[in-house]
């Protein structure tokens, strides 16, 4: 069993480097479609795997940027038809905007401003893929499975939906920290500040879950302790967490500070779930470094990542 776990975090790797120039294009796109950071972090994630789990069914070459897209793409209408977000005939698409003339693209820094408030799944994939990420439509089709005249039908109308938006009003990000005086909660934090990782074992069950996102997952108190805490106990560098409110979810932001650094850098985002009296799941977003980086500029803060996988 060893031997195969080594050779299939030696497959995965490479994969990862195979992929590693559209990550950023790829975490964009699935911002844009879900209108939220974690669920695009959730999106990306859930790409990857099924890029990597479906490549060895491919029996011809793929361009990487195209398939990763499409599987983005096809995960997320799969999500809103099981979220029954989407109510679309394509008939009715077609006959409603055939013949219908070609608009002017328009500006594409004030479209992704609205967009997720103004068009429905479909229209935005299409958008997205033509407009922003500059894909030509018989890529679209390709990646999509729709017909050339659907696809050029749902542009014009997400382009005439978005040119028809007259007013709205940009939501502002909540930065300010909640005042959480759960026990678990502060007793969690003041030990991490504490690099105290047997006070924080104490809060976990032969249940609770470590997930480092994207990397690995460790079940129950003596896996945890033993393996991920075990690694952050002996982490040379300053580190301090601090509750952070960010985009509606309440968050350990985690920041670091090497020698050669002048400030702190956000290093890592923890989502802690608990009840009462434990820890239930840690969820770890080291090894996500497009959330780190989109996060970090929210906050205006530096930021540090180490990359998506382990070394």
């Amino acid at each position: 069993m060893e031997t195969t776990y080594q050779e299939s975090r030696k497959v995965r790797k490479a994969f990862e480097a195979m992929i590693l120039e559209f990550r950023p294009s790829l975490w964009s796109y699935c911002l844009n479609l879900t209108g939220s950071p974690w669920d695009a972090e959730d999106l990306a994630q859930e790409t990857v795997l099924k890029a990597f789990a479906k490549l060895s069914f491919m029996y011809q070459s793929v361009q990487p940027k195209a398939y990763l897209f499409r599987i983005a793409t096809n995960s997320w209408i799969d999500q809103c038809r099981r979220n029954k977000a989407i109510s679309f005939t394509l008939e009715e698409e077609i006959d409603k905007y055939i013949g219908m003339e070609e608009v002017d693209p328009i500006d594409i820094r004030h479209s992704l401003e609205v967009m997720c408030d103004v068009l429905p799944p479909r229209q935005r994939v299409v958008f997205l893929l033509s407009d922003v990420f500059e894909f030509r439509i018989k890529e679209i089709v390709e990646m999509t499975s729709i017909t050339d005249g659907a696809v050029k039908s749902l542009l014009y109308r997400a382009r005439k939906s978005l040119l028809n938006m007259r007013h709205y009003e940009k939501q502002g990000i909540d930065r300010q920290v909640k005042k959480n005086k759960d026990h678990v909660i502060d007793t969690y934090i003041e030990a991490f500040n504490k690099r105290d990782a047997d006070r924080i074992a104490d809060l976990l069950t032969d249940q609770s879950v470590m997930e480092i996102v994207g990397v690995t997952e460790e079940l129950g108190k003596e896996m945890i302790r033993t393996n991920s805490l075990s690694e952050w106990e002996k982490d040379s560098r300053f580190m301090k967490g601090e509750w952070t409110v960010v985009f509606g979810q309440v968050v350990l932001c985690v920041f670091v500070r090497d020698k050669e650094q002048d400030q702190p850098a956000l290093s890592t985002i923890q989502r802690i779930e608990h009840d009462v009296d434990n820890v239930l799941k840690v969820t770890d977003y080291y090894y996500c470094p497009e959330l780190i980086q989109y996060v970090a500029a929210t906050l205006n803060v530096a930021h540090q990542t180490d990359g998506t996988f382990w070394k």
